[in-house]
């Protein structure tokens, strides 16, 4: 039986061009709620796929680093701009077609150019924020997001002990390679793969997670379900965006 990552290659693969775009994801902090699936449905216009009756949102922040067109280095230079910038965006969790994907509420990103790329081109929700993240010292880490929304502040440690997704939260959020967007009318998605993230439980000294009210206050009633550090993932592939079409024809397919 295929795990998760083996079958998300194998729809990769099958995608139209399938990976245009590479990058690493670095330095990455997971920080995971509980909250009422049927409260959080009314946000969300796709399916969501549940653990054990909850739906998850999640803060996930990390770095990306060298952007580049997977085959065409030549080209490279024009991504430059946007190629390396700090990420902190909200999720869910969604199951369309049977494929299990994320869908983005927000993402604050410190990028003004990929901030007016993002929506047009992949249909992703950027907004602009200060993302300031302090990962690399795993005994003292720091981050702090200011949005107009609010912020998101804290402080914490892990231990330098990694691991594969080994729980149901951590597989449940960590093990997803499709995106679904919609911005107006327009519905799609875009794949990704990558190795499994190798993970360790990260924990708090100090949390203000205030931004999750103030992106909806429905979400007050969200509760922390568990927070992981990532070393990160290298050699990200990324396809251009897909309309859901594909989705279907590859669910039929099997895939």
């Amino acid at each position: 039986m295929l795990n998760e990552d083996q079958r998300a290659y194998k729809r990769l693969q099958a995608s139209p061009g399938q990976a245009l775009f590479e990058a690493h994801w670095l330095r990455a902090v997971f920080i995971h709620y509980y909250i009422n699936a049927e409260l959080l449905q009314k946000h969300i216009p796709y399916p969501l796929d549940t653990l054990n009756g909850d739906a998850i949102l999640s803060f996930v922040l990390f770095r990306q680093e060298h952007l580049h067109f997977k085959n065409n280095h030549d080209l490279s230079f024009l991504l430059k701009p946007i190629a390396s910038h700090n990420f902190c965006n909200l999720r869910t969790y969604v199951k369309v077609e049977n494929e299990p994907g994320i869908f983005f509420l927000k993402e604050w990103i410190p990028n003004a150019i990929a901030q007016k790329l993002g929506p047009h081109s992949f249909g992703l929700p950027y907004a602009l924020g200060n993302v300031t993240l302090n990962h690399i010292d795993l005994h003292a880490a720091s981050a702090r997001v200011a949005t107009e929304y609010g912020a998101l502040d804290y402080r914490g440690s892990c231990q330098e002990s990694w691991h594969q997704a080994d729980d149901e939260l951590s597989y449940f959020a960590s093990e997803r390679y499709t995106a679904f967007t919609k911005r107006g009318a327009a519905q799609r998605c875009f794949r990704i793969w990558h190795q499994p993230w190798l993970l360790s439980r990260f924990y708090f000294d100090y949390l203000d997670d205030t931004l999750l009210q103030g992106v909806d206050s429905a979400f007050s009633d969200a509760r922390l379900a568990g927070a992981f550090y990532s070393p990160g993932v290298y050699n990200v592939q990324i396809t251009r965006p897909l309309g859901l079409k594909t989705i279907r024809e590859l669910a039929l397919s099997g895939l």
